[in-house]
């Protein structure tokens, strides 16, 4: 069997269906190691037309795997984009985080019609010796113990009630109502009594012919 280093080869690349080009052993060496042939250009002896994939050669395939042209041509097959699966996966991350977000509200424990009507009855000074006693008029005017506060004036409710809860020493405040006040005016009250962190809001009801009940 003739020595492949001392013999003549024909070489064309991939897809072409000419006679290609004749060159030594030596000179194909070097186009593999430069990168000009891959295992998917093909060889024939030039003696005779025979043409076979450079890869699947006896001898020019083991040449391509010494110098790592056929295994990073299958790499390259194998390994596929991943660019676009790896924004897909952040932008599920990205949902999931959202869809898990949990917004934090403060409360107001404030008691049911039914349960004031069974509390005990208490006094309006008793009421206002104990809590913060806020009393609201149907004109929107608030008055925080002994402080009056006008309707223009509600975006300070939240420090008033803060400075009144330090002085009493007791978050727990008395909401006095007409049944005749606006719900907005109502809604200003309780938002400043949120942010003054109030703990429990009391809503005092009027018996008929008696003073203020709890």
């Amino acid at each position: 069997m003739p020595n492949p280093q001392k013999q003549q080869w024909r070489f064309r690349r991939e897809g072409d269906r000419d006679e290609g080009v004749v060159v030594s052993a030596a000179e194909g060496l070097r186009w593999i190691e430069d990168g000009v042939l891959t295992g998917e250009d093909e060889v024939s002896p030039s003696g005779k037309i025979q043409w076979c994939l450079l890869g699947d050669h006896p001898y020019w395939g083991q040449q391509l795997s010494g110098s790592g042209r056929v295994h990073d041509v299958i790499e390259d097959e194998a390994d596929p984009d991943m660019t676009s699966m790896i924004d897909v996966v952040f932008q599920l991350i990205i949902f999931f985080m959202l869809a898990a977000t949990l917004t934090v509200q403060k409360t107001l424990d404030s008691p049911h019609q039914k349960q004031q009507q069974q509390g005990a009855a208490a006094t309006e000074s008793e009421l206002k010796d104990e809590h913060v006693f806020v009393s609201l008029s149907a004109d929107g005017t608030v008055q925080v113990n002994e402080e009056t506060i006008a309707p223009e004036s509600h975006s300070t409710l939240k420090d008033v009630l803060k400075n009144a809860i330090s002085e009493m020493d007791n978050s727990e405040m008395v909401l006095d109502a007409p049944d005749d006040v606006k719900h907005e005016y109502v809604i200003a009250v309780l938002d400043a009594a949120a942010g003054a962190e109030v703990n429990k809001v009391l809503l005092v009801t009027k018996p008929e012919g008696g003073d203020a009940a709890q």
